[in-house]
Order: structure tokens, then sequence, then C-alpha cells
């Protein structure tokens, strides 16, 4: 008897048994999580946000065609924005949505040496243009970018364009300082595109 004793407690503690039991255990649990309705809606709910985060980041970028001189943060920063704008605006009509232009500098830092500024002067004479008012950019992507800025009309960027102009055109200034950087305007469409196109004679 004593040894049959020990026969069965010799298997009912062997690490091999052990592992199946916490295998079958685990399987137990796991097809019980899936059954579960709970479960199977917080499980349906986390695969269709990442899956559509994910097919969205590569639509996106793919429809939006981004220009070669982009940076790479630039072209970040323009994805974002295009994500907020088209939240801002998906319940208006196509003819004021492009209202939301953006302004981008993609700077030329030989440029900024010999004008002894740096892309943040440049970036507040932009965000002192008259009836300028920022779009308000979510505090989870950090520090907004000097070299992207949004703008709730056309006519707001324009003066800020004027705005650069008169502080940094060599005509201006009287210097022949290289330029500052190239100038470009986004507006976005509903489609998800966006149309780029770049402003010439603001720092030259």
């Amino acid at each position: 008897m004593t040894k049959i004793a020990y026969y069965v407690l010799l298997c009912f503690f062997s690490p091999l048994l052990i592992i199946v039991l916490l295998a079958l255990l685990g399987v137990y649990f796991f097809w019980g999580i899936l059954l579960s309705p709970i479960w199977l809606a917080i499980l349906l709910v986390f695969f269709t946000y990442f899956g559509y985060k994910l097919i969205r980041e590569r639509y996106f970028n793919v429809k939006m065609k981004f220009p070669t001189e982009f940076s790479e943060e630039t072209k970040r920063q323009v994805a974002l924005w295009g994500n907020i704008i088209q939240n801002k605006h998906k319940y208006d009509d196509e003819e004021i949505f492009c209202n939301d232009p953006l302004l981008i500098i993609e700077y030329n830092q030989p440029g900024l040496v010999p004008r002894n500024i740096t892309e943040a002067n440049v970036a507040n004479v932009i965000r002192g243009t008259q009836h300028y008012i920022p779009i308000t950019f979510p505090a989870q992507f950090l520090q907004q970018s000097n070299s992207v800025f949004a703008f709730n009309s056309m006519q707001t960027l324009d003066l800020a364009l004027r705005d650069l102009y008169n502080n940094y055109h060599n005509t201006v200034t009287g210097r022949q300082d290289p330029i500052v950087g190239r100038v470009f305007v986004v507006e976005f469409r509903r489609a998800g595109t966006f149309e780029a196109s770049e402003k010439f004679h603001i720092f030259d």
C-alpha cells in the first residue's frame, strides 16, 4: 500500500505532469476567454482599432504622395495634421473642407546662420501673424513643429507669407544671404489626399 501511494505521489508531482496540467489549464482559460462575450468584444475592438490604424497609416502615406523635398519629420507632421483636419471637418461640405491649409518651411541652415536667426525666430514671425489662431495640437504628439503651421484660412496664411517676405527677403534687408528655406502650402481633400504647391520669392 505504501509503495502504491509512493508511485501515485511521484506521478502526481512529476514535472512533466505538472507542465501538462498547466498547459491544459491554460487552454481551458484561453477558450473560456474566447467564448466569453465580454472578452470577445474587447478583442474585437482591440484588433479593429489597431488594424484600422495600421491600414490607414499605410494607405494614407501612399495616397498622399509626399513631395521629395519634405523631410521625414515634415511628412510625419503633415500626416498628423491631415488626421486632425479631416476629423475637424468630417461633416463639412467639400467646398469649405479645404479652409485649413498648412504652411511648411523646409529650412536651409546656411541661410539662417548669416542672418543670425534660428528656426524658432522664423516660426515666431509666423505665429505673430495678424488673425493667426493656432489649431489645437494634441498633447500626446508633444511640441508643435517650427516647420509646419496650420491655419484657419488661406487669407491669414497669405498674411504670414507677407510677413516672412518683409522680414527676410533680400530685397527688403538689402543683403545677399542664402534663402532661409523653401516654402510650401498644403491643402487637404476629403478623399484623404492633399495638394502641395511651392511658394517662390518669399525669401529671395
